[in-house]
Formats: structure tokens, C-alpha cells, sequence
């Protein structure tokens, strides 16, 4: 049943952008919560504090090339896909030093012996989404809170940030008349977020914004003494919204369009080396303390290993002493096999497990790993999907968003600069609110008696 709070939520969400557009192509209002996910200030500070630290591990790693291609190197004769990324990385000719890095870190609660910790889901470093409509979901939420619907929530606005990060980037680049170019997929459904970001970009800085897949960057693309133009402007920044599945690399023209990129000497949100720093086995190393030393200082090594879970190759030993995939097959509930693969809609989980180790080559296996399941903290919601409202029982999952500039020489900003919480039913593995999983929402703190 939709109530009057219900309904304020839908039309406002309408009224200021909060859309998507549905599998048939037809406009309807973004997933929704209208139960601000509840969490202490322990938490919130605990997650916050973290962003500065995971971005400067996330931005040294992405300069050790070496590094990153003998880790993924093995991977490459069981993927496709990360032999396409390997072969971007090993023909990688840009000579820009500079970086603009965006990206989110995924958190969900877990409960240990009575006491809240939250525990590191993944690491985003490629198309790390949704600043613009949870600028509208926290604008939805502060609006029904002023009507006395909802309690006080974490004020954000994210595309300011995001604007600022531009800019800086601009101004590094220090090109006359230049463009940023959108990196995207052709019939994209979250084309309200991105178009939300290029709205700000182009209305606060000034400058156009092209939107172009990677097959037309390859076809129109033209690279003049380093500097790559499109429709006859040069491209200061390239922010990617596409590049991170297989389906993203259809055709050669599409894989040479990244070359072609990787070439040229705009800054690349991501890189193809920063892109390699957020896959899943990347994630698995940076919860080794002994590789950690490598890219962090030494305070900032023990909150992070607070917050990870285990994560193992598949012919890695558990610590109980028997193989790993052996381990799982008595205990698959407490684990999640993942390949090295974004965008949701990609693990397998619980008894599904076992069957999937069975049907692996062994060459397949040394693109995946396994992780720890994290037993996220349950709690109430209130959901609304294609206006339509139901209350379940559900699990939350909490991502902040990271921002770091650099000249190439010194850092100019690391900050947090906002968050996203995606809220679904608890018993929805999956947690994508373009795939129809989950539902965006806010945060707010607990009250103190």
C-alpha cells in the first residue's frame, strides 16, 4: 500500500531527476528508501576516515605497472576479458603524470559478539557511480525530514565535489577551449545520474562535456601531438562510465578506442593501471600486511586490515590446514566466489558455490577468488520500486566516495566527499539498483538518550 509519505517521495523524486529508465526503455522514479539507514557516529567516522588512507593505497598501487602486470598476468589464458585489459596495459604509451581519481569504497555492518564493525565489500576504482542521483535521494530525504516524515539525515552534495575535482583537473591540464569527454555505453539505463554530473560540469565550469562509447572514440578520435580531440576540441579529463565488463569490448574498434586513449596525454579517470588496481585479486592482496608496507605508511595499515575480510586464490591453503576450496565446500555459507568482473549480478554464494568450483577449468580458476561472506547487520526498510512500497527486512550497504588529485607531482586533494547506501531485502544477494536489487538511500545517526 503507497501512503501519503510514500507518494511525496515518488513525485519529488520525479519533480527533481531522481529517474532511470526501466528494461523497456520507459521513464519511472529510481529505487527508493524511504527509511534513512541508521548507523552510530562510531561508524560513520570509522568509514569516513578510511577514504583518505584507501585512496593514497589505491593511487600508489596504480603506479607500480610492474606490480600490477605480474599479478594479472596468469589471469590472462582463462579471461578474455583481463587478456584485453592486460594487452591495453602492456601498449599503454601516455606520458601524463597527473591523476584525477574517483572512487568508492563498499561497506556493510557486520555484528561480532554484540559489537557493529563495518567490513570492506570492495574497492571501486573504475565508474564509481551514482553522485548524482544520491544528490536527489538526499535532497528527497531532506525534504520529507523538514515535514517531520523522516528523522535528520547526513547533508551531502556530492556534484559540487565532484566539480571541484574537474576543475582541478582543468586547470592542470591548462588546455585552451578543452572538453571532457564521457567515456560510456551505448543504450545506457543510468543515464540520469550521468546526465546529472555533466548538467553540474557544464553549468559550474563552463566547459562541454562529449558523451562517446569506445568505438566512436576510436572512429572520430584524432590524436595531434599527444593531445587527443573529439568534435574538435581537446580532451582535458576522460571519465569513464563503461570499460569495466567484457560487453564494453564488443568489436576490435571498441578495444582500440581504449588504446587510443591510453595513449593520449588527457588525464584518464581511471587509467588502464588504476583500473587494475580495483579488481578483485587487487583487493585480495591489499589485505596482506606484507603488501600493504609496500604502498602505505605504517598508522594507516591497521584500520584498514580492521575492516577487511579474508580473501583467497583457489588453490591457496585455509588456516585450518586444509585447501580452501575444500574448506568451502563443508562451510559454502560463510563464502563468496567472485571473478574478476564489476557491475553486479556476477558472484555466487552459499550452496551455489560448490557446484560452480566443480564446473571451473583449471585455467578459470586463477581468475577467481574466494571471500569471506560478510554477515551484514539486518534492519527494517520501507522500499519503493516502480511505485509500488512494501516493508521488509533488509541489509544495507554503505559506499563513501574518495577524490584525489594529483599534479604529478604533490597531491592537491584526498578527502571523502560523500557517501551512497544501497538498501535491499536481506534476502537479495546482489546489491545493484540498475540491475532492480536494491534501493537508494541515506544515512542518519543514531540519537544519544
Amino acid at each position: 500500500m503507497i501512503n501519503e509519505k510514500d507518494t511525496l517521495a515518488i513525485e519529488y523524486a520525479c519533480i527533481h531527476g531522481l529517474l532511470q529508465l526501466s528494461p523497456e526503455a520507459t521513464l519511472r522514479h529510481a529505487p527508493l528508501s524511504v527509511s534513512p539507514y541508521t548507523i552510530s557516529q562510531h561508524l560513520q567516522h570509522t568509514m569516513t576516515t578510511l577514504t583518505p588512507a584507501c585512496n593514497q593505497l589505491l593511487h600508489n598501487l596504480s603506479r607500480d605497472h610492474e606490480c600490477l602486470l605480474d599479478m594479472h598476468t596468469p589471469l590472462a589464458d582463462g579471461d578474455e576479458f583481463m587478456a584485453i585489459l592486460l594487452d591495453i596495459a602492456r601498449n599503454a604509451s601516455s606520458t601524463q603524470p597527473a591523476s584525477l581519481h574517483m572512487f568508492r569504497n563498499d561497506f556493510m555492518v557486520e555484528e561480532h559478539e554484540g559489537v557493529l564493525w563495518p567490513k570492506l565489500v570492495e574497492c571501486n576504482t573504475i565508474s564509481a557511480s551514482f553522485h548524482g542521483l544520491m544528490q536527489r535521494a538526499t535532497q528527497v530525504h531532506s525534504h520529507l525530514a523538514k515535514l517531520g516524515h523522516l528523522p535528520a539525515i547526513l547533508p551531502q552534495e556530492p556534484l559540487a565535489e565532484l566539480c571541484s575535482g574537474f576543475q582541478a583537473a582543468l586547470a592542470i591540464m591548462g588546455l585552451p577551449d578543452p572538453c571532457i569527454l564521457f567515456v560510456v555505453q551505448p543504450h545506457e539505463r543510468n543515464i540520469f545520474d550521468q546526465r546529472l554530473i555533466q548538467f553540474a560540469i557544464e553549468s559550474h565550469l563552463g566547459v562541454p562535456v562529449v558523451r562517446l562509447s569506445l568505438a566512436e572514440i576510436a572512429r572520430e578520435g584524432v590524436l595531434r601531438n599527444g593531445h587527443l580531440f573529439v568534435q574538435g576540441k581537446p580532451v582535458a579529463v576522460a571519465y569513464f562510465r563503461s570499460g569495466y565488463t567484457p560487453e564494453d569490448y564488443p568489436s576490435q574498434m571498441a578495444i582500440d578506442g581504449r588504446k587510443l586513449l591510453e595513449a593520449a596525454d588527457c588525464i584518464r579517470t581511471p587509467d588502464i593501471f588504476t583500473h587494475l588496481a580495483g579488481t578483485k585479486l587487487a583487493q585480495r592482496a591489499l589485505g596482506k600486511p606484507e603488501f600493504l608496507r609496500n604502498y602505505l605508511d605504517a598508522t594507516s595499515i591497521a584500520p584498514l586490515l580492521q575492516v577487511t575480510k579474508a580473501m583467497y586464490h583457489l588453490d591457496e591453503i585455509h588456516p585450518s590446514g586444509v585447501p580452501i576450496t575444500d574448506h568451502v565446500r563443508r562451510f559454502p555459507q560463510n563464502y563468496v566466489l567472485k571473478p574478476q568482473r564489476e557491475g553486479g549480478g556476477n558472484n555466487t554464494y552459499a550452496d551455489d558455490i560448490p557446484p560452480a568450483l566443480d564446473a571451473l577449468s583449471d585455467k578459470r580458476r586463477q581468475a577467481h577468488v574466494l571471500m569471506e561472506k560478510i554477515h551484514a547487520h539486518t534492519h527494517t526498510a520501507r522500499l519503493i520500486v516502480d511505485g509500488n512500497a512494501e516493508d521488509q527486512l533488509c541489509i544495507s550497504e554503505t559506499g563513501r566516495y574518495g577524490m584525489m588529485v594529483h599534479d604529478g607531482t604533490a597531491t592537491l586533494i584526498n578527502r571523502d566527499i560523500g557517501y551512497l547506501v544501497r538498501t535491499k531485502a536481506a534476502s537479495n544477494n546482489e546489491g545493484g539498483v540498475c540491475s532492480g536489487y536494491a534501493c537508494l538511500n541515506t544515512l542518519t545517526l543514531e540519537a544519544h538518550p
